[in-house]
């Protein structure tokens, strides 16, 4: 069976098993950390009871071994707390995710930034490595609402793997924030239906008629869920090949 690693978090993994994701060579480091600063990716930062931010790199010292990183809002509990974070981003089809020790804050009013050292190692994967399937209906559809509360808005299903799925926000509506966590009650149809935790990964280009499409990976799928699923996504497929022969 293939396997998503779109989800994959490899602080509860054992080393053996990412060897083939790891990248611990300097210079591959900086290679990708430079990408990530010339392409203005957005980075995830992440830790543990604490809400995600989002944040770019803006400034790579390698001589130092000092990572600068734009200052988001909310970043202050993570300084006087010193958390470490986690760190993912997306280049093209590979996600990227490092371990941050706890950064300092340098600077003040808009030259204010996180300061951190390089990471040692970053762990790199493909961001699809399952089937991603297109329900072949408009009738699949999530029930969503912001992890700290707020208004259920009910959206429908672009598509779905077993790392994550894909969502369109209706016109007039603001979209969330990339890194938001999310509740779900997902229906694919009447024998499928069950609940997840999300966490927002991408946004995609709006319509002006059709709406905002984003993408969101699951942070929290129970086995039963899983299952459930996998027998959608085996299901679809077939039926995909079914329609594709005739």
């Amino acid at each position: 069976m293939s396997q998503d690693f779109a989800q994959t978090d490899f602080t509860t993994q054992p080393p053996e098993e990412l060897g083939e994701f790891r990248v611990a060579s300097s210079a591959e480091i900086a290679a990708i950390l430079r990408q990530l600063q010339e392409s203005q990716t957005l980075i995830t930062l992440i830790s543990e009871g604490d809400a995600p931010l989002v944040s770019r790199i803006c400034e790579l010292d390698l001589a130092n071994g000092k990572l600068g990183l734009e200052l988001p809002t909310g970043s202050a509990s993570y300084v006087c707390k010193g958390l470490e974070m986690t760190a993912e981003a997306f280049l093209n089809d590979i996600r990227v995710q490092f371990e941050l020790a706890p950064p300092q804050k340098l600077g003040s009013g808009i030259d204010a930034m996180l300061s951190a050292s390089l990471p040692a190692i970053i762990y790199r994967f493909q961001r699809r490595r399952a089937f991603r399937v297109k329900p072949h209906s408009r009738a699949p559809q999530a029930a969503v609402v912001p992890a700290e509360g707020g208004s259920v808005q009910r959206l429908r299903v672009l598509d779905v793997s077993m790392g994550g799925i894909a969502l369109l926000m209706p016109p007039g509506n603001p979209i969330w924030a990339t890194g938001q966590l999310l509740e779900a009650e997902v229906e694919l149809d009447r024998h499928t239906h069950f609940k997840a935790s999300l966490r927002i990964q991408h946004t995609m280009q709006s319509d002006e008629s059709l709406g905002t499409p984003f993408g969101c990976a699951f942070t929290n799928l129970a086995p039963m869920a899983q299952r459930l699923l996998q027998l959608y996504i085996d299901q679809t497929q077939k039926l995909n090949r079914l329609v594709k022969k005739a």
